[in-house]
């Protein structure tokens, strides 16, 4: 065999193994602790997607609708983030700060030390309203002191 058919066979299995990976069917969660791990899942998902989206060639992109898979994922957050803060699972923590975070460096720095203050991955997300110069972190409400003191800094 040539090495353009291994390399080809290759290339198949691997784009094989990503449409499984990206299109496996998860059950619906039926209690807060499974809607929280669905919740820091889909943010890994939302990566994922993103991910493949900005390096694979568009040729493979458009057939398997990456970017209506990244908007479900991106939908299934947004309601699992709000069932759960109504379920007090989870909570949005604001924090005023005098100078809000107007550029990526700035949003990175902050994103910088909340991971450092909290104790793993995907636990917690922030976004900011720069009208009101708030920044808005959801997590669990053992983890609101942890992310005050991260933002303020």
């Amino acid at each position: 065999m040539s090495k353009r058919n291994s390399l080809i066979i290759v290339i198949a299995c691997l784009l094989t193994i990503v449409v499984i990976w990206l299109f496996l069917p998860v059950g619906v969660p039926k209690t807060d602790a499974a809607r929280y791990e669905r919740w820091k899942q889909t943010s890994r998902l939302i990566g994922r997607v993103n991910w493949c989206e900005r390096r694979l060639p568009q040729s493979l992109v458009r057939p398997f609708h990456l970017s209506e898979l990244d908007q479900k994922y991106i939908d299934e957050h947004g309601r699992l983030g709000d069932a759960l803060v109504a379920s007090g699972y989870l909570t949005n923590v604001t924090i005023m700060v005098a100078n809000v975070p107007t550029n990526y460096v700035q949003r990175a720095q902050i994103a910088d030390r909340l991971r450092k203050a909290f104790p793993g991955h995907y636990e917690w997300e922030f976004w900011v309203r720069s009208r009101s110069n708030e920044v808005v972190i959801t997590c669990r409400p053992e983890y609101e002191v942890l992310s005050r003191q991260a933002v303020q800094e």
